[in-house]
């Protein structure tokens, strides 16, 4: 549902693989009949019938884990990864020039090439939005200011989730200053505020997994956490 909003796309069929969890869902079923959407599984166990999705799969899985490499980022933090490459793979141009976006031009996305090139896990600092339920009444500029490691851009407003050392959590931000070649995980010293990362505080974070962080950080929906 929110895909076909965010994208103004007009499905008319679903092409699914014949796991139990697509061919024998009452609920997907349901809601593809009330939008007069086919549902086709393919033949059990054949992915090679889904090429191009299983494609796409691969490509994303390699450079998803080549950025996690890079960055030296936790792998808990793998969903914000895929989202944020995810977003960045859409400016791809096909054989013919044509990107993603160029293919959902009635998008309600919040998008800009110049914006969106920042790799995940570098270094940012920005401000908690004044909607922020942590900002509280008379706060000031100084308050809101946080640093930690960029994960992705929020999908419809301009602004970016964000590790916060000093909160220890995933927050969405304005942001203020970014540096593309700091990567905190790797070279802790470019942090300004050493006292909030602390090596305990690596080693807790290479320990946890994206369930692990609350409801009001918005994890990426993974198929692991769906179930």
């Amino acid at each position: 549902e929110e895909f076909l909003a965010l994208t103004g796309v007009k499905l008319t069929c679903i092409r699914v693989d014949n796991a139990g969890e697509f061919a024998r869902n009452s609920a997907l079923e349901a809601w593809a009949a009330k939008r007069n959407i086919t549902i086709r599984p393919t033949i059990s166990y054949a992915h090679t019938m889904q090429a191009r999705v299983e494609s796409s799969i691969h490509v994303t899985k390699d450079h998803v884990r080549a950025m996690l490499k890079a960055s030296n980022l936790p792998k808990c933090f793998w969903p914000w990864v895929v989202l944020q490459f995810s977003r960045v793979r859409t400016y791809w141009p096909s054989a013919d020039g044509v990107t993603g976006w160029d293919n959902v031009p009635n998008h309600q996305f919040s998008q800009s090439v110049h914006r969106d090139l920042i790799p995940p896990g570098c270094w940012i600092a920005g401000h908690l939005t004044r909607e922020h339920p942590l900002v509280q009444e008379d706060v000031t500029h100084a308050d809101r200011a946080d640093e930690g490691v960029f994960l992705a851009w929020d999908l419809t407003t301009p602004t970016a989730w964000l590790y916060s050392f000093k909160r220890r959590k995933i927050v969405r931000m304005d942001v203020k200053a970014v540096a593309r070649n700091l990567y905190p995980f790797r070279d802790s010293t470019c942090v300004v505020n050493r006292q909030s990362f602390t090596w305990d505080h690596i080693h807790h974070l290479q320990n946890l997994s994206p369930e692990d962080f609350g409801p009001d950080e918005e994890t990426p929906v993974t198929r692991s956490a769906s179930k």
